[in-house]
């Protein structure tokens, strides 16, 4: 059996006054700290960066040999925040004589540490968005004990030791939502969200590549000179049999004492919150084809996969300069009378392709586009179009900046 030969330095504890230009002093040289980044993501506190993100989790193997030769030295270490330094919770640990693979991650409720195979894990997102986890990972390989020497003249000699640098990576899309209304002649409330046919359930495989870096700073982070190479990525594997039947929904409206977000006709969009913590979908990174309502009319009957968007809303007819209560209900479940009314779902084909760590801002407009009644009348074959036909667009960005919009292409009512 190979032996590991930790180095453990003699620390001193020698006043300033009686040291001596030949003197060395030793500061946690030969123990293992960590250095970590998180890249900015929102200001929400379940979705991290370096302002709120204090644990995780580590694991370390030898790096030497083959991936079967490796041996476990760390097996899911505790390392907090403390003070704005990072501390191991679980117990010091040293450097050993060999180099060492390091493995981080935060949210990996899976995982299973094995040294000799691939580091996989099942991962799957939670039904109720204000409860989903943003899932991180960060992998530093072939790691050995280093040093930085400082002082001059008649100071003494002070050997600290170097951290490792851990730079952490969301696993996950970032779904968030905006709507606005570009047509002065509509008044909108809108009241509610759904994302429907998506999988929620995947493994995820860590790359064996350091994670460095802060990606994505500016320019085309959709595939551009700034996207990081695939290979630094970790993988995701949907199984073939995965339920594609999942629906998210964000209810705006949840209390009687909540009002539906209100749209009048000018060109700025609003922010659709998403929950009382996340403000954002954290969902498994996925490519999906949209619900074909010429094909299936109505987007829940049985054999159709394909995916789409909901939007519960209410929509009136502006007579006037503005919106009045003399203004006629074109869209919801009206009540009694044509000026009022509760609102009503309406269903939007939607075709995803989100990578891990990108956020996609889906932004609603009500003026222009194409979309359906979820509930036609049975005994009418064809599609049957919303009164109001709504568009929208999705604009691509990794978790730090946002660059430009991408139209995605809805049918004309």
């Amino acid at each position: 059996m190979k032996k590991i030969v930790l180095i453990v330095p003699a620390l001193m504890a020698l006043a300033a006054a009686s040291c001596t230009k030949s003197e060395v002093l030793e500061t946690n040289s030969g123990e293992i700290r960590f250095n970590v980044v998180a890249n900015k993501a929102t200001k929400a506190d379940a979705i991290y960066d370096n302002s709120n993100f204090d644990q995780f989790t580590v694991y370390a193997s030898t790096a030497e040999g083959t991936v079967s030769d490796r041996t476990t030295y760390i097996n899911g270490d505790v390392v907090n925040k403390v003070s704005g330094v990072w501390e191991n919770v679980s117990g010091t640990r040293f450097w050993p004589e060999t180099a060492l693979n390091f493995y981080a991650l935060r949210n990996a409720d899976g995982f299973v540490w094995n040294p000799a195979e691939a580091h996989s894990f099942d991962f799957s997102v939670a039904s109720e968005v204000s409860k989903q986890k943003d899932l991180l990972y960060a992998v530093k390989l072939n790691q050995t004990r280093t040093t930085t020497e400082t002082g001059t003249g008649e100071e003494p000699v002070v050997v600290e030791g170097a951290p490792v640098p851990l730079n952490f990576r969301h696993a996950l899309s970032q779904i968030v939502f905006q709507a606005k209304n570009t047509n002065p002649n509509l008044y909108v409330e809108v009241s509610g969200v759904k994302l429907v046919n998506v999988v929620n359930t995947a493994t995820y495989t860590l790359p064996e590549i350091d994670t460095n870096g802060v990606l994505v700073e500016e320019g085309d982070n959709a595939g551009g000179p700034t996207d990081p190479a695939a290979t630094a990525r970790g993988s995701w594997d949907i199984a073939d049999d995965a339920a594609k039947n999942i629906a998210y929904e964000i209810n705006l409206v949840p209390d009687s004492d909540d009002q539906p977000i209100a749209l009048v006709g000018n060109a700025d969009a609003t922010a659709l919150p998403l929950g009382t913590t996340s403000e954002a979908m954290m969902l498994i990174p996925q490519k999906t084809e949209a619900w074909a309502p010429a094909t299936h009319p109505a987007p829940d009957v049985e054999g159709q996969t394909g995916s789409y968007l909901m939007v519960n809303c209410v929509i009136w007819n502006v007579a006037g300069e503005s919106h009045s209560d003399n203004d006629l209900v074109i869209w919801g479940a009206k009540s009694e009378d044509k000026y009022t009314a509760k609102p009503a779902w309406v269903a939007i084909p939607a075709a995803f392709d989100w990578k891990e760590g990108f956020k996609y801002i889906y932004t609603f407009i009500f003026n222009n586009g194409g979309g359906y009644d979820p509930d036609p009348d049975p005994d009418d074959p064809d599609p049957q179009p919303a009164i109001i036909p709504i568009d929208f667009k999705v604009s691509v960005d990794d978790f730090n900046v946002v660059n430009g919009d991408v139209d995605l292409d809805v049918p004309e009512a």
